[in-house]
């Protein structure tokens, strides 16, 4: 079972998740059984850097490695962009130690939405 990307019929269930969702250019779902139990999506932000956005898996889903299989999902999507050697992503405080369990480190951020995490990736040219 993987993230299919994302359709506009998501959207109500997708809120009921996350209200304040604005689905990245680059959006993928995790549905089981009709029920969309995370999502996560990605914009690149330059050449060579992308971010991770709108990341979140339901509160009854957690701990059951759903995030982590879609984050190297999505990891995989943005190696598939080419040229891309970093990736960004913004986590709330209650994501502390998600990324950074993901092969990602936590910058110094005086950012109000949340802490900054980088992950450098491998380019093959």
């Amino acid at each position: 079972m993987d993230p299919r990307p994302y359709q506009p019929t998501d959207l109500p269930a997708c809120k009921a998740i996350l209200p304040t969702l604005e689905a990245p250019t680059h959006f993928h779902v995790f549905e089981h059984n009709g029920e969309i139990l995370a999502f996560g999506g990605y914009e690149i932000t330059s050449p060579t850097s992308a971010q991770i956005k709108q990341y979140m898996v339901h509160p009854d889903w957690r701990c059951q490695g759903i995030g982590r299989y879609l984050i190297l999902y999505l990891l995989k999507q943005i190696s598939a962009e080419g040229n891309i050697a970093e990736v960004r992503a913004i986590a709330s405080s209650d994501l502390d130690g998600f990324f950074e369990k993901q092969g990602f480190r936590p910058l110094p951020s005086s950012s109000t939405s949340g802490r900054i995490y980088t992950k450098k990736l491998t380019v093959c040219t």
